[in-house]
């Protein structure tokens, strides 16, 4: 792994959240309730008002993506959750763009970290279950590594009244503990027992399936695997955004997931079951640039879309 193997994506966000913000789009970053981990999450999960300006935000980011003259490939995955652009640099360094879609009305207020002049307070439509108490974000990366700073809650009139002290910990910008954490999905459960009752369905199919759907999948590229295993483990997902190619030895999913900002090189898109490039062991060298050239018609295909 490079020393600036981070520099890419930096620079890739930092310019599309300049962009968006001077179309004067409102849109806002989402993370969970604890915020960011320390380490650089690998992918930029936004969610905005509508469809029209959700288009807007993708064509941007398209377009920073194909000028950035680090940009090796660019790559438009098949849409599960929501729209996804990325960018893989000369240094296999992936910048992922990931428009999450609204699925019920849950609403957050946040302020821009960039400048004053684009202080913003406003409700977005958000998607996931407990997410009316997650922070709405905007990156700030002046010359620093990365960070995110917690700068929007959502609006006390949309929260009860005796449900506001469980709360006050996230205004306060602190970490919440377990306990804190299981005290607001009580509370959550107490006010919204059949959406509670829905949410714990989804989410104890997810776990369970979790091969099957996956949100980050991995087919693990192991020093031991021969071309044939490579092949077969890729032909045997389903043919969706499943593929993420480790080198190295292969992780727990706990591991995997602390780790995903620094482990990515390559996607597979969806009408793409299998790999259409021979792999053997003479050619083990070349299996990242063979499998990122066979991204090139996802790059054909953007370039003619982007000339018209």
């Amino acid at each position: 792994m490079i020393k600036d193997d981070f520099a890419y994506r930096k620079e890739v966000y930092e310019q599309f959240a300049h962009a968006a913000n001077a179309e004067n789009i409102r849109w806002c970053v989402l993370h969970g309730i604890e915020g960011y981990p320390n380490s650089i999450g690998r992918d930029l999960d936004i969610t905005c008002d509508t469809k029209a300006e959700g288009e807007r935000l993708i064509n941007i980011y398209r377009g920073i993506v194909d000028n950035h003259p680090r940009t090796k490939k660019m790559v438009i995955p098949s849409p599960i959750w929501g729209d996804r652009v990325l960018g893989i640099s000369n240094s296999l360094d992936v910048a992922e763009l990931h428009l999450i879609r609204p699925v019920r009305s849950a609403f957050i207020s946040f302020k821009s970290d960039f400048n004053d002049i684009n202080l913003v307070e406003n409700t977005f439509p958000v998607s996931e279950f407990l997410s009316f108490s997650k922070s709405a974000v905007m990156p700030a990366m002046v010359n620093q590594k990365w960070r995110h700073k917690i700068t929007g809650m959502p609006e006390k009139k949309h929260i009860p009244a005796w449900l506001i002290p469980a709360y006050q910990h996230m205004y306060n910008n602190d970490v919440l503990s377990k306990r804190i954490k299981l005290g607001v999905l009580v509370r959550f459960a107490a006010l919204h027992p059949l959406k509670t009752l829905n949410n714990s369905y989804y989410w104890v199919l997810r776990k369970t399936q979790l091969d099957k759907y996956p949100t980050t999948p991995l087919v693990f590229l192991d020093c031991s695997d021969s071309g044939e295993v490579f092949r077969k483990n890729i032909s045997c997902k389903m043919g969706k955004i499943f593929l993420k190619v480790i080198c190295g030895d292969s992780l727990t999913n706990k591991q995997i997931r602390i780790h995903q900002g620094r482990q990515q090189l390559v996607y597979i898109t969806q009408k793409r079951k299998s790999v259409d490039v021979e792999l053997n062991e003479k050619n083990r060298a070349d299996w990242v640039e063979m499998l990122l050239s066979s991204f090139s018609f996802v790059n054909k295909k953007w370039n003619t879309e982007h000339e018209q």
